[in-house]
């Protein structure tokens, strides 16, 4: 504490900017995941550089979806609920996830759907959620958010996990 530095583990003492500390649970979950993401050599993007538009459900009563965009990822706010790249495969009652229009040339959008519905990717996903009795993610969470991709081989490593998948289902 004195030499303003953080103890070899987090029971030793952790520094964290004041504005963003939201708890001693938080704080373990996103240790767990970068720790977690290393083992799997995936390595932290900003979700600047990964996704190019972050839609949110109109709130109302009558939200019928959104508009299908190519190269989208459906990410409900809440609970468990399998990620997907198409909406007709959410539950018909889920009204508040996001659309995630993602890049492409970054990722794509089958792979990280694949990915949010790992072990990892639900560890992720709780680690932006915030609120006691119905956690849930924010925009804003999403927004500051960074995301875990493999660290080598790119779109093309992607496709061929994709493939390798699709096969083992058969």
């Amino acid at each position: 504490l004195i030499s303003r530095k953080p103890g070899k583990i987090q029971e030793l003492g952790v520094l964290v900017d004041a504005d963003s500390f939201g708890g001693f649970h938080s704080l373990e979950l996103s240790q767990s995941l970068i720790r977690s993401a290393s083992r799997q050599g995936l390595v932290p993007h900003s979700i600047d550089d990964v996704v190019l538009e972050i839609n949110t459900p109109k709130h109302s009563t009558d939200f019928q979806g959104f508009k299908e965009k190519p190269n989208a990822v459906y990410l409900p706010q809440m609970a468990t609920t399998h990620a997907t790249t198409r909406q007709e495969d959410l539950p018909e009652k889920l009204k508040s996830y996001f659309q995630l229009v993602v890049d492409p040339s970054v990722v794509s959008a089958d792979f990280l759907a694949g990915l949010l519905n790992t072990s990892f990717g639900q560890m992720w996903r709780d680690s932006l959620r915030s609120g006691s009795t119905i956690p849930r993610i924010s925009k804003s969470a999403l927004e500051a958010a960074e995301i875990y991709l493999p660290a080598e081989g790119g779109i093309e490593l992607q496709q061929n996990v994709i493939e390798c998948l699709d096969r083992l289902r058969l």
